[in-house]
């Protein structure tokens, strides 16, 4: 079950936001004062914090510092009174996920929330996802040798492992793919059998975009960089356009010296960001 700090001396306040958040099958804690909410953060894990901007320790923005201070990276939904649009906008700036002006309809919070909830499991998820491709960057770094040896010895191994990766794995020659698992086949919406020995990475790269990976792959061939990262917008088989975060380095695979790709689609992180940069800009 999904958590929720509500911040607020209002009890009135508490309890109706708090029948509202738990009729959404949520778990609730409330607070009164930052002091309390302080508490809490340290010994429980919260989906998303409701803070009301006025509180009768602190105000709400140099809480929102103090969080940040700590390293909590929770999604932050301000509520504010109408005459308090000018600290709403602070708020925004310190990067809090949305705030909601006094009065505000049942379902516009519910909504809000909602969104603020769904932003922080994708923020896990993005965070796991760097976590395992910093991982396997480290690894293809610090063991190149070692891999070489691998794929020679067992190239069956070593793809059975790929393809139980979440990251999408590339091997190409002469800019042509010649190995591809099944995440990167999900990636760019089309089969092994369409990739291999048919496609190049450039078939799929916007048009604007295909100097600049040039340029990166050269230098990996060259020998003039062990490992490129770089990132590229694509557009899929199904004409569907995604933002990949590609990490390249040079190996050698089947008797010749060859790319290989470790690819993660961040679009959606993309997109939220542009997002949050539209919403302080109609501020």
């Amino acid at each position: 079950m999904q958590k929720v700090l509500l911040i607020d001396d209002d009890k009135d306040i508490q309890e109706m936001l708090t029948s509202l958040l738990e009729n959404e099958n949520l778990d609730v804690k409330c607070s009164a004062t930052a002091k309390d909410a302080l508490i809490k953060l340290n010994n429980t894990v919260f989906d998303t914090i409701i803070l009301d901007i006025f509180l009768p320790d602190i105000n709400g923005i140099d809480f929102i510092s103090r969080i940040q201070d700590k390293g909590i990276e929770t999604p932050i939904v301000i509520i504010t009174g109408s005459s308090q649009y000018e600290i709403a906008r602070q708020a925004i700036r310190l990067g809090v996920y949305d705030y909601l002006i006094k009065p505000f309809k049942n379902i516009q919070f519910q909504q809000v929330i909602h969104n603020a909830l769904k932003q922080n499991k994708l923020n896990i998820e993005q965070k796991e996802l760097e976590r395992e491709k910093q991982l396997y960057h480290e690894e293809l770094e610090s063991k190149v040798e070692e891999k070489i040896k691998e794929l020679r010895e067992s190239e069956s191994k070593y793809q059975n492992l790929v393809e139980q990766s979440l990251t999408g794995v590339y091997i190409i020659q002469n800019d042509i793919f010649k190995y591809v698992n099944n995440k990167l086949c999900e990636i760019f919406e089309c089969t092994q059998e369409e990739l291999i020995d048919k496609k190049s990475l450039f078939d799929f790269i916007i048009p604007e975009q295909r100097n600049l990976v040039e340029i990166h792959l050269n230098h990996i061939s060259s020998g003039e960089t062990m490992t490129e990262c770089f990132r590229i917008q694509i557009k899929t088989a199904k004409d569907n356009l995604r933002v990949l975060e590609v990490w390249s380095g040079l190996i050698h695979y089947q008797d010749s010296n060859a790319i290989e790709g470790v690819v993660v689609d961040v679009t959606e992180q993309h997109y939220s960001k542009i997002r949050e940069r539209q919403l302080e800009l109609e501020l």
